[in-house]
């Protein structure tokens, strides 16, 4: 509690199950009611709820402040190097390394496609994302090769991993449009655009609006309407549980709610261009320069560290059709008080202990996500 006001910091110190049973994530707040006596009101703690969410956009040019109340707290800076600024820990995080691969390939309907299981060096952020994966060359004689968008369908956070689809396309949905069928399986949706589509072709559309524990689901494409911008897709159950429903076409609309995001033509890793040896194979939002070899991670990143240790965001987008995001890890240093239920009474870190914001770093996969505004487009 700082200036009167509570701010939960953690929701997943709990113990929640077996005889070490502590309580569920909620606040007790107590208070002085006008009455004069002594009254407490109890309060849930959640990370995101609706439109409430750690993802929003950032102005370029402009220090990037942390959640409330860390820009009240001290800054969590490392230990100091002597001669040079003490480091703030906030960073943000570029790219994820993919240290290993392994493919499978899928039967939809008639048509056939490989999904790609990647293990990273560290936690992957979330799922029903679109990013991108490139060959980032070690050799400064070598460009690296073009970035090809991947969308991640499925990650595990303690694996670390992240499986999803090349692909080479993406079109936004903006809701369910009226169909002539009958079908429960046929579905209509307006469209943001019809490059790359094409009748009988294989799509996937995914729910990228409820953020994680969002659903992706396949379909063949049965018409497009290039005038009206709307798209009639007939879909496909698979898995040993169908989703949808072969009799109650409501029910499917239901299930489809939430659906945004349409992608197509489906690639295999075979079809990423760049160095065959000395790469590094990374998952990003953000692709290095591949003409700009000398500040390739610079040209890609968004942020810069002053002395002081606050996080600028220094560029917007490099081009109008960019769509430029880039997490954020925060840190908070722990006050008096503070109680870590999972350790002991003589066990308790102490005062001014490095903690990772939300969630342990180990597990991380709600990492503040951010997009920098086109006020400068670099």
């Amino acid at each position: 509690m700082l200036g009167g006001q509570v701010y939960a910091l953690r929701d997943d110190l709990n113990i929640v199950s077996g005889k070490d049973y502590s309580s569920a994530p909620y606040v007790l707040l107590e208070y002085t009611d006008s009455d004069g006596r002594s009254d407490m009101e109890v309060y849930k703690v959640i990370r995101e709820e609706g439109d409430i969410r750690f993802d929003y956009t950032v102005e370029a040019g402009t220090i990037l402040q942390a959640p409330m109340p860390l820009p009240l707290m001290a800054k969590p800076t490392g230990p100091k190097v002597i001669g040079f600024p003490a480091r703030s820990l906030n960073a943000s995080v570029s790219y994820w390394v993919a240290e290993s691969n392994s493919t499978i390939e899928q039967t939809i309907g008639s048509a056939s496609l490989t999904k790609t299981t990647f293990e990273l060096n560290q936690p992957p952020l979330k799922s029903m994302d679109d990013m991108f994966l490139q060959k980032v060359s070690a050799n400064t004689d070598e460009p690296s090769g073009a970035a090809s968008p991947f969308f991640v369908t499925e990650i595990d956070r303690e694996g670390k991993t992240a499986s999803g689809y090349l692909h080479g396309g993406l079109h936004t949905l903006s809701g369910i449009a009226t169909t002539d069928s009958n079908d429960p399986l046929v579905m209509g949706f307006s469209i943001s655009g019809n490059s790359g589509l094409s009748e009988g072709s294989l799509v996937l559309i995914a729910d990228t609006k409820s953020g994680v524990g969002g659903a992706a689901y396949f379909g063949t494409i049965d018409s497009v309407d290039v005038v009206n911008n709307t798209i009639e897709l007939r879909l496909v159950n698979t898995g040993d549980e169908p989703p949808f429903s072969l009799t109650d076409k409501e029910d499917n609309k239901s299930i489809l709610s939430g659906i945004q995001t349409l992608i197509h033509s489906f690639k295999d890793l075979v079809d990423l261009s760049g160095p065959d040896n000395e790469f590094e194979l990374r998952l990003t939002y953000n692709p290095v320069s591949i003409t700009n070899k000398d500040r390739a991670d610079f040209y890609a990143g968004f942020t810069f560290q002053d002395r002081k240790g606050d996080v600028w965001v220094y560029r917007g987008p490099h081009t109008a059709s960019e769509d430029p995001r880039f997490p954020m890890q925060f840190y908070y240093k722990t006050l008096s008080g503070f109680y870590f239920p999972t350790q002991s009474k003589t066990d308790q870190p102490p005062v001014g202990t490095t903690t990772p914001y939300l969630r342990p770093e180990a597990l991380d996969g709600c990492l503040l996500y951010t997009s920098p505004s086109p006020r400068d487009r670099g």
